[in-house]
C-alpha cells in the first residue's frame, strides 16, 4: 500500500519539476526529456491500472480517490519546492540558501518539538549543565 503512493509520488514529481522548471526558469529540455515524461506518466497510468485490475486493496480507507489526489497535490507541492530551490540557488548563493534552510528548519523543528513534545519538555530540570558539552 505505502509502495504504490511512494512511487506515485516519485513517478508524478518528474513532470512537475521539468513543467515548472520550462515556464519558470526557463530551461530548454531535449526530446528525450519529454520521453522521460510519458514514460513516468504511463507508469503512474500502469501501476494505477494494475491495482484496479488485480483488485489489491490500497488500504482500509473508504476514500481511496481522495487519498490519491492527495498524494498527487504532496507531489505537486513537492515538485514546486524543488524548482524554488532551484531557482534561489541560480540566483542567490548556495550559502545563503543552505544558512535559510537550516534557519527556517530549526525554528519550524522547534514549533513542532513544543507542540508535541511540550509535557516532556516540562519535565527536564533546566540549568546551566544541561547546555555543557561533555
Amino acid at each position: 500500500v505505502l509502495l504504490f503512493f511512494l512511487q506515485l509520488l516519485d513517478c508524478f514529481v518528474i513532470p512537475v519539476v521539468i513543467l515548472l522548471s520550462w515556464f519558470f526558469l526557463l530551461v530548454r529540455y531535449k526530446a528525450v526529456h519529454f520521453v522521460g515524461i510519458v514514460v513516468c506518466i504511463l507508469g503512474m497510468g500502469c501501476m494505477a491500472g494494475t491495482d484496479v485490475l488485480v483488485g489489491r486493496q490500497q488500504g482500509a480507507g473508504e476514500n481511496k480517490l481522495i487519498g490519491d489526489l492527495l498524494v498527487l497535490g504532496g507531489a505537486t507541492l513537492y515538485g514546486i519546492s524543488n524548482v524554488c530551490e532551484e531557482y534561489i540557488v541560480r540566483n542567490l548563493s548556495r550559502v545563503e540558501f543552505l544558512g535559510m534552510i537550516g534557519l527556517f528548519g530549526s525554528f519550524f523543528s522547534g514549533i513542532q518539538l513544543a507542540i508535541m513534545e511540550h509535557k516532556e519538555l516540562l519535565k527536564v530540570p533546566w540549568d546551566w549543565q544541561i547546555a555543557r558539552l561533555k
